[in-house]
């Protein structure tokens, strides 16, 4: 349910919603998700994995159109993903960018997909 703009309650149903994750408590979720479009029925979600108060890591998920993880791969603590970073992708290679004000750098992560 939803109020519009007019301040009418508003029934509402959200029907194909396909669930990529399954944690098994609220002591794991998914944040900061990136998503984008790697070929025809190709999809790809990079996304981080965080506790109730603390980052643990980062993972990647290739899913096809009709939702069905076809890939999972865990990326490690080293790949951070910023909220407004954007994800690149650059033959056949996932990019993002991250940059360090303290160490003022800028850091290049990629990986190969296949």
């Amino acid at each position: 349910r939803f109020y519009d703009f007019g301040g009418r309650l508003n029934e509402q149903r959200n029907t194909g919603v396909k669930k990529l994750t399954s944690f098994a408590s609220v002591e794991e979720n998914a944040s900061r998700p990136k998503i984008l479009r790697a070929g025809p029925d190709q999809n790809i979600v990079l996304f981080e994995i965080w506790s109730g108060n603390a980052y643990r890591t980062t993972q990647l998920l290739a899913f096809d159109d009709d939702g069905k993880v076809t890939e999972r791969f865990e990326l490690g603590p080293s790949w951070r993903l910023n909220r407004q970073d954007d994800v690149y992708l650059y033959n056949g290679r996932l990019i993002t960018l991250a940059g360090s004000a303290a160490d003022q750098t800028i850091e290049i992560n990629s990986i190969t997909l296949r």
